[in-house]
Formats: C-alpha cells, structure tokens, sequence
C-alpha cells in the first residue's frame, strides 16, 4: 500500500499532501507487507510541507499487524530534499516476531537533505523486537541532516541508524556524537492536535507550546507552509510543515500505547530513566525527559502529580478522562530542582504512588 508513488524528471517540487490512514485488507502478520507514505525511486525532488500519518487506520483504530510501514521510501534517487514536513508513525504491534517501521528511509548512496521536519515515530512492540525508527540508511555518507525535531517513545523506539540498524541510536545524543548530523536539531513532543484520529479528524497541525517555534533554519524556496500561509508573516523557521506564532515549550507527550490490550489490574511502573537528569534518556539542551508507563481498568477521570518530599504538589502532568488500556508519558522535568519527588496516579477508585529522583 503506497499513498504517493514516484519516479521520474529533475527539479520536481511535491508538496502540500496529507496522507492517512492507509492500511491493508489483509489479516496475515507479515512484515514482507508494505504501508508507505510516500515513495521515490528517480529523479531530484523537493518534497516539501507534507504531512504523514500512518499506524492507525480510517476509523481512529490501531494497526496492530506486523506490517513494514514507512513515511516516506526512497532509493534510486539522484538527489533528494526533505524540507518542512511532519510524517508521524503511531500505534502499537500486538504480534509477536522483529518488525521495523521508519519515519524516513533512504535506501541507497545518493544525497538527502533532512532540515526542517518533525521526524515522529511512536510507535511501540507489546511482544515483539521490532525497532521503530525516525530516520534509517543503509549508508552513512552523503546525508546531510538538521534544524529536525525528533521524536521515537515507544518500546523499541530509534531515533537514528546509518548502517541498516547494525547499530542503533536511541537517542539524540548518541546520533549526533556518532554521526556528526543533527546538532541544531531537537527531541520532543510535537504537540499535535489530534494524530490519533479518524480519517475525518485526524490532524498533525500543532498547538502550543510546541518544541517547533522558531527552530528550524531559512530556506527562500519555502515561501509557503502546508496550509499555503506566507510563512514569513507567521514564523519563518517554524519545523515542519504547519508554520504559525506558538508559544516555544516541551509539552509532556501522552500515548495510547496499547490500545486493545487492558491490563489485568491497576498499575504504574517505574519512571526511567531514574534517576533523572540532564544528560539521561532522550534530552536536549534544558530539557530532562523521563517516561511514566501506566494501566488502568476502567474508564475513568485520571490524574497525574508530581510531589516534593514535603508532600507539596509541584506539577500536574495528567488530568484527563482515560479509556481502560495502557499509557505511556513522556515527562520533561527540567523545570524542577534536584531532589526527591513522589508522582501520584489517582481516580475515583486507585491511588498509586512511585518514588522519583531528579540531580543536576
């Protein structure tokens, strides 16, 4: 299953497409079995101010089959540039068995350009061993990769590999120490207004705050964004292809992790990485990301809160209704000082506590 295929001519310009919710009539677990965005295998392109949202399909429900799916495929290519798009891939594999999903694959030697994109890839194993990539080559040369906002949350979640995923690199860090790419670049949510919809209301446009706000970098060609908005009335360096005035924050990123498999009681894990810190998990410069997995039963009013080892609360980083399933949040908690904290899950029947520690 392919949205946009194409092959073909120099200077071509694709842009200004949504694609979503592809899936397969098929019923077989089979990661031989393609979902792709978009594909190019010839000629030089600029693809710009798309948007991408694959692993849930037209009614709102999650692809749960073993499936290969990919933003966006190339190979062949003479010369291509990625400028200003959101390609978001979501949702949960219940198979068992190693099957990879990427947000970007180059498959080949020629030159790719990577500025300006949200790169977002959430999706996550419940038995499988499958890696879930934001950007995978099978070559390490002739990339040039930056000004990106990254985002990879789920179990077997990978922000980058060169080498065809003999080495994988979880997070930003390790890919820009490794690789040299992406040193303007930033890991965070999004903060999209619904990708999780239906082929009536999904929606990757952005609302604030948003790691996106006056990030990116320049390129005169991109006069406009997806939304066919004069970008330099707005923000001009906005990353990705919704451009606009937001508020510039790391909001805590939620997923519905796994969305039909219900947990046989309450519960809620560990935070990790923990101790928390500057330099652990997927960070970025101010930024100190930790992930909170839960369970729960019933459908119900669910809070989250941060406490201070006087039993103050400093944060609530949850208060919304919750259908029964399983939950994952992306907490940033460089806002707070070292120390030891307490995070509460609570409803009208569970309260459960976790101890947290954040140093400097």
């Amino acid at each position: 299953m392919v949205g946009i295929y194409f092959s073909g001519g120099q200077n071509n310009k694709i842009d200004k497409n949504f694609i979503h919710s592809l899936n397969l009539n098929n019923s077989n677990n089979n990661p031989e079995l393609y979902i792709r965005g978009m594909v190019f295998v010839f000629g030089h392109s600029i693809v710009s101010n798309n948007m991408i949202r694959l692993g849930i399909d037209k009614y709102g429900n999650n692809i749960d089959k073993n499936y290969t799916i990919q933003g966006i495929y190339s190979e062949g290519i003479t010369n291509l540039n990625f400028v200003h798009n959101t390609i978001c891939i979501t949702g949960t594999v219940l198979a068992d068995g190693e099957n990879n999903t990427s947000a970007i694959v180059r498959n080949g030697a020629f030159l790719i350009y990577t500025f300006n994109n949200i790169i977002f890839n959430s999706r996550s194993n419940v038995r499988g061993t499958g890696s879930h990539y934001c950007l995978f080559t099978n070559f390490e040369q002739n990339i040039m990769s930056n000004y990106n906002l990254f985002f990879a949350s789920g179990r077997g979640g990978v922000v980058g590999s060169i080498n065809s995923g003999v080495i994988n690199y979880l997070d930003l860090s390790s890919w820009q120490t490794a690789t040299g790419l992406d040193n303007n670049s930033l890991y965070g949510y999004p903060n999209f207004i619904n990708h999780l919809g239906n082929h009536a209301n999904v929606d990757l446009h952005v609302k604030s705050p948003t790691p996106i706000e006056s990030q990116g970098t320049v390129f005169v060609t991109e006069t406009y964004d997806f939304d066919n908005q004069i970008r330099i009335n707005l923000t001009p360096v906005d990353i990705g292809a919704d451009a606009g005035n937001f508020e510039f924050g790391f909001p805590i990123g939620i997923e519905n992790t796994y969305t039909t498999e219900i947990p046989n009681e309450f519960y809620l894990s560990q935070n990790f990485p923990n101790p928390v810190s500057l330099s652990s998990g997927k960070t970025n410069i101010g930024t100190a990301l930790t992930k909170i997995n839960f369970g729960v039963i019933e459908d119900d009013f669910y809070s989250i809160k941060i406490y201070n080892s006087l039993g103050q609360e400093v944060k609530e980083i949850l208060s919304e209704h919750l259908n029964k399933g399983t939950y994952t949040i992306d907490f940033n908690a460089s806002a707070l000082s070292s120390g030891v904290y307490f995070y509460r899950l609570s409803s009208s029947k569970v309260s459960l506590i976790k101890k947290m520690l954040i140093v400097r």
